[in-house]
């Protein structure tokens, strides 16, 4: 029993990721894709489950027209909790999921009269992806998320980063 107790606590690891994603952003006949920065930190309750912390800012516009008139979105923030549910194909090759909540709070700029408006909602997040582990605790990572989706908005796109498993 012993071993068993000790085997559990030993998958019991942290892990931090930073990732860069190109998300597509549409709302009311408006789509364009922005730049977001990524971390993720999360702890590993074994070789499969995963409960992680998700933040997010962006680093670039979304730049696009509606109606003719010039209209940059931006994601002011975003954060969020998943259950990620991971299998390892290969020694060197993972596959996972995840599904949870993420918050995100959005800035509109209308380029031709210079007004701006801001919004923030809630929603059910999902996606899945591939990891690739390398060196001691290093890993590799792609994966394609729907971030928000709720009426005719939504947030989807890929992003790769690195992870550490301390």
């Amino acid at each position: 029993m012993g071993g068993a107790a000790h085997a559990a606590t030993d998958d019991m690891k942290p892990y931090l990721e930073g990732s860069y994603a190109w998300p597509k952003m549409e709302t009311s006949g408006f789509s364009a894709t922005a730049g977001v920065g990524i971390v993720r930190a999360g702890i590993n309750f074994d070789r499969f489950v995963a409960l992680e912390a998700f933040g997010a800012f962006g680093t670039s516009d979304a730049n696009g027209g509606v109606y003719g008139i010039p209209v940059s979105l931006k994601l002011n923030s975003a954060y969020g909790a998943y259950i990620k549910g991971q299998y390892p194909v290969a020694p060197h090759f993972e596959l996972f999921v995840r599904a949870g909540w993420l918050h995100a709070s959005v800035e509109v700029t209308d380029k031709y009269y210079g007004l701006s408006g801001s919004s923030s909602d809630s929603s059910f997040s999902y996606g899945g992806g591939v990891q690739v582990p390398f060196g001691n605790g290093w890993y590799a990572q792609g994966d394609y998320m729907s971030y928000y989706s709720k009426n005719s908005d939504s947030i989807r796109g890929l992003s790769v980063g690195l992870g550490y498993r301390f």
